[in-house]
């Protein structure tokens, strides 16, 4: 855990900024998950131990932040968790996965993706979309986009949904792309 402040010679930063004579002894390490969503914030709380615990407290529109704060706080206080004790903190938010997306036509074309650099294969995907949210005030918003942007709009979603692109491609391309995929594995 790296504060961003130089430490003494021979001095942890569990030791310095510790006031708890217990954290600086145990091994015990903690892990936070937060998932902001449209109606509720969901925060769990899990040791190297297995043990695992969750809140879910409401999502504060105006500001998600202080949802996450008002779970990470009760959730460490129910648990007796001090904050220097939790070494890995992920967070994710579904506030964009209740998109609705209406499809038009069809299109196939060359697709890519960060998760796999330099793997491009064919990918069917509807020519135009619709697409359908509510803003954090509960306010509807609409897009339609067609071409290019429906195609990225489309593969963020599936991304929200847990589907990569190599998902939607055929067997004969999925055969043709092993290399590839074998190489990121590695990495």
């Amino acid at each position: 855990m790296s504060s961003g402040i130089p430490l003494p010679r021979g001095e942890s930063a569990d030791r310095r900024f510790s006031s708890d004579p217990v954290e600086e002894t145990s091994a015990i390490r903690y892990f936070l998950g937060v998932d902001v969503g449209g109606t509720f914030t969901d925060v769990v709380v899990g040791d190297t131990d297995g043990h695992v615990a969750t809140v879910k407290v409401p999502t504060t529109p105006d500001d998600p932040r202080e949802g996450v704060a008002a779970g990470v706080a009760e959730i460490l206080r129910a648990q007796g968790v001090g904050p220097r004790r939790v070494s890995r903190v992920v967070h994710g938010t579904t506030l964009a996965a209740n998109v609705i997306l209406e499809r038009k036509g069809s299109v196939e074309g060359e697709e890519g993706c960060l998760s796999f650099p330099g793997l491009y294969q064919k990918v069917r995907r509807a020519k135009t979309i619709k697409a359908q949210a509510y803003t954090l005030e509960g306010h509807p918003v609409e897009l339609i986009a067609s071409d290019m942007e429906a195609r990225v709009w489309q593969h963020e979603v599936d991304h929200l949904n847990g589907v990569l692109f190599i998902d939607k491609i055929g067997p004969i391309a999925k055969m043709a792309s092993r290399g590839s995929l074998r190489e990121v594995e590695r990495d």
